[in-house]
C-alpha cells in the first residue's frame, strides 16, 4: 500500500512538473481586452480596445514643433471631429464651408499597453501611426512624428 501511494505521489509529481513546463503562448496582460488568464508566454497579440476612447472627440488644440497651430489645422478642417466606435472602426469629419461635409473611414487599433493608436483609412489603406500622450475620459492627445513634431488635442464631443 506505502508503495502504490508512493507510485501514485511520484506520478502526480511528474504530471505537475511536465504541465508547468509547458508554455500556452497568448496575451498575459490583464489591462487588455483579449487577456487570457491561462496564457504564460506573451505573444505579443494583446489588444486595447478602451471604451473611454469610443466616442467623438473635437480637437481643441494642434501644435506644430510646440507652436499653437490650431487656426491653421481648422481653416484647413474647420470642426474637425474624430469618432472611435467599439468595433474598432472610425469617422474623421470635417466641415470646409456651410452645408458641406468630408468623411474619411477606416479602422483603428490601439496596442502595446495604450501607447499607439494606429488609423488605417479606407479603401487607401494608407495608415497614421500616433503616439498617445495621454488618454482619460476627458481628453485625447496624440502625436504624431514626420519631419516635424505635430501634436493634436482631443476633448469629448458635447
Amino acid at each position: 500500500m506505502k508503495r502504490l501511494i508512493s507510485s501514485a505521489l511520484i506520478a502526480f509529481s511528474c504530471l505537475f512538473v511536465f504541465n508547468s513546463c509547458n508554455k500556452k503562448p497568448g496575451c498575459n496582460d490583464p489591462l487588455a481586452d483579449n487577456y487570457d488568464e491561462t496564457a504564460n508566454l506573451d505573444n505579443g497579440t494583446c489588444t486595447y480596445n478602451l471604451a473611454f476612447l469610443c466616442k467623438s472627440w473635437n480637437v481643441y488644440r494642434y501644435e506644430v514643433d510646440g507652436a499653437d497651430s490650431t487656426y491653421f489645422l481648422l481653416l484647413e478642417k474647420p470642426n474637425l471631429n474624430w469618432s472611435f466606435y467599439r468595433e474598432q472602426t472610425y469617422k474623421e469629419v470635417y466641415y470646409p464651408a456651410p452645408g458641406s461635409q468630408v468623411n474619411s473611414n477606416g479602422i483603428w487599433t490601439l496596442t502595446q499597453s495604450y501607447t499607439n493608436l494606429t488609423m488605417v483609412d479606407k479603401p487607401s489603406d494608407s495608415t497614421r501611426t500616433f503616439l498617445v500622450n495621454a488618454l482619460s475620459d476627458t481628453g485625447l492627445v496624440i502625436s504624431i512624428q514626420s519631419a516635424v513634431l505635430r501634436k493634436y488635442y482631443f476633448k469629448p464631443k458635447p
